[in-house]
């Protein structure tokens, strides 16, 4: 068994009417509201609390046994990011079970997609009596690819609670009875964001700016940009979800009106792709020229006095729960939010705070202007918003009603738990459906995207030069309304009337051409030390295309190519089954060497 104990503390267990509570994340790093929840369950309400994490080392695990609680590490819990992952997720739901069984805990919570799937089928197996599933955010529900496996198994939890109203009418949508969902927002620290005992951050003095100038800040982590794929909702994908080149796009409009204000961004990279994307909005500050109006202070311990001291503050997020709002407008700072999933719960417009448009910079200038040009109604937004953070979104309330609902659905139960009939009874039924969700994930969404075009291109390979076959593959993604006949396929990829070798041959021929035409340039070097006789090894030439198309993320290959073969290479490298990102880049850089360089003709 991996699965250990780190630290024991002891919880209240001991206090009358206390119960024994689990909650499980996924995550070892942030995930602060865990600590803030457990901490506040056991401090005020005297439950008996206990977290399992996925591993052993992080800044979670260490602020978990700071707070004193109980912490079990799983190693790869709620991991799914390969095969093999994926297919350790049974053992990891076994001793999970198992676990669950000894300890005898009165609630098990869930907080995170990949973490509820193995919570749900191991305390279902397990008896557990009273199970509950905490929405984060709306965002698996919202992309098929994570979608079903919601839908798969939430059945096996006794009550589904959303975070915010926006998950709350998916969830309703999905068919699930309103008499098993719940809304509990994740609440911000009373103690941490009272604005009577905040005081603010003066960062006119610490930058030596001016006594008149206004500060706009906006508080979050740099993330990377999300992948282009159908893991993300459509409205992400290949964006940064917390929305910073549209703040710094909407700031010279900001600027027109108050030139002397200074647009201050808290916070720094998430990892280091965070860290990449953080210099990626530098770059761009310094090209528009705004390195002077625009601050990057990098991480903060002192966020909330920041956000007291602030004149606006700004949440410009394209897909967001409640985060960043909360605690801006507990410590009753003006707050200007993009009318996104549950950011609309708590900042109403006109009531308060301002809601703009995502992706919109021109409206997100209009807002952040609104509040600096009105400020006795910047002040009255900034006090009702106050008003109903701390009555519906602090710490203290999503306390309370977590308590008040454990209580509610254990009170209700009356049947002996943790009976071994009823687990092997489970079992029986459960384990054939874990089995299917497993292979179902292992092989479509890990395995065949990952492996299937490498074989597609040796059985490619294999049937049109060995046995002159005219093979056309669609694409496993590609939806069934949109695909083209075999023969429509086979016309458009071969209009010439080639044969399979000279079909074959024709893009490797090319792929070496362009590999000598940019001998000079850094980015081939490795690729010209590869080069070999594509005629007597024809196994290895499919992959030349390949290697010149993830070369090509910089147009200066494609600058020392004819014409003639940088139109050839946008026709040719998507029609040759590659993998979709190398297709891709292929196809958009040989069209930009052909918008740059003046050709005329479309090729597509």
């Amino acid at each position: 068994m991996t699965m250990r104990t780190i630290n024991r503390a002891s919880g209240g267990g001991d206090k009358v009417g206390s119960l024994r509570v689990c909650h499980l994340v996924s995550a070892t790093n942030g995930a602060r509201w865990a600590v803030e929840q457990l901490s506040w369950l056991r401090d005020r309400y005297g439950h008996d609390v206990t977290a399992v994490v996925g591993g052993s080392n992080g800044s979670l695990i260490d602020m978990l046994k700071e707070a004193g609680i109980r912490v079990h590490a799983e190693e790869g819990f709620g991991a799914y990011d390969s095969v093999a992952s994926v297919l350790r997720l049974p053992a990891a739901v076994w001793r999970l079970a198992w676990w669950l069984r000894r300890e005898r805990f009165d609630v098990v919570q869930s907080h995170l997609l990949f973490a509820m799937i193995a919570t749900r089928f191991a305390a279902w197996f397990a008896d557990v009596p009273v199970r509950l599933a905490m929405y984060a955010s709306p965002f698996h529900l919202e992309v098929p690819r994570t979608f079903w496996m919601d839908r798969l198994t939430w059945w096996t939890e006794t009550r589904l609670i959303a975070s915010c109203k926006y998950t709350d009418d998916i969830l309703a949508r999905l068919g699930v009875a309103s008499a098993r969902r719940a809304v509990i927002y994740y609440g911000a620290d009373n103690d941490q964001y009272d604005p009577d005992k905040t005081p603010a951050v003066d960062l006119r003095a610490e930058y030596g700016w001016p006594s008149s100038t206004k500060i706009v800040v906006k508080v979050a982590y740099f993330y990377a940009k999300m992948s282009d794929n159908d893991w993300v909702p459509a409205v992400l994908r290949g964006k940064n979800p917390k929305g910073f080149v549209d703040l710094v796009r909407a700031t010279p409009a900001i600027l027109a009106k108050h030139p002397e204000t200074k647009v201050v961004l808290v916070g720094n990279g998430w990892g280091e792709p965070g860290t990449a994307y953080m210099e990626e909005v530098r770059h761009l500050v310094q090209d528009l020229g705004l390195s002077e109006s625009i601050i990057f202070t990098g991480f903060r311990r002192d966020t909330a006095g920041i956000l007291r001291g602030a004149d606006v503050a700004v949440q410009a997020s394209l897909y967001e729960n409640v985060g960043g709002v909360i605690e801006s407008l507990m410590v009753e700072c003006p707050t200007v939010a993009t009318a996104v999933c549950g950011m609309v719960d708590c900042v109403i417009d006109g009531e308060t705070g301002i809601l703009v448009r995502p992706s919109d910079p021109a409206d997100l200038a209009r807002g952040i202007n609104d509040m600096l040009c009105d400020r006795p109604r910047a002040r009255a937004l900034a006090a009702n918003g106050g008003l109903l953070a701390r009555e519906r979104f602090s710490l203290a309330r999503t306390c309370a009603d977590l308590d008040q609902l454990y209580r509610s659905e254990r009170s209700v139960l009356r049947r002996r738990f943790y009976n071994p009939l009823v687990s092997l009874a489970r079992c029986a039924i459960g384990v054939p459906i874990l089995a299917w969700f497993v292979l179902r994930v292992a092989h479509r969404d890990f395995y065949m995207t990952s492996h299937w075009p490498t074989h597609r291109n040796r059985l490619k390979s294999i049937l049109d030069t060995t046995f002159s076959f005219d093979t056309y593959w669609r694409s496993i993604r590609e939806p069934a309304s949109v695909r083209a006949s075999s023969r429509d396929v086979a016309a458009a990829a071969n209009p010439m009337g080639q044969s399979s070798r000279d079909r074959w041959l024709a893009p490797c021929a090319l792929a070496h051409r362009i590999a000598d035409a940019s001998a000079n340039v850094p980015a081939t070097a490795d690729l010209m030390g590869q080069k070999s006789s594509f005629d007597s090894q024809r196994s290895t030439c499919h992959r030349w295309p390949a290697r010149v198309a993830s070369m090509g993320r910089s147009a200066d290959v494609f600058a020392h190519v004819s014409p003639a073969d940088g139109v050839l290479a946008r026709q040719t490298f998507p029609r040759l089954g590659l993998d979709a990102e190398a297709c891709g880049t292929a196809a958009r850089v040989a069209a930009e060497w052909t918008r740059t360089s003046g050709a005329a003709a479309d090729t597509d």
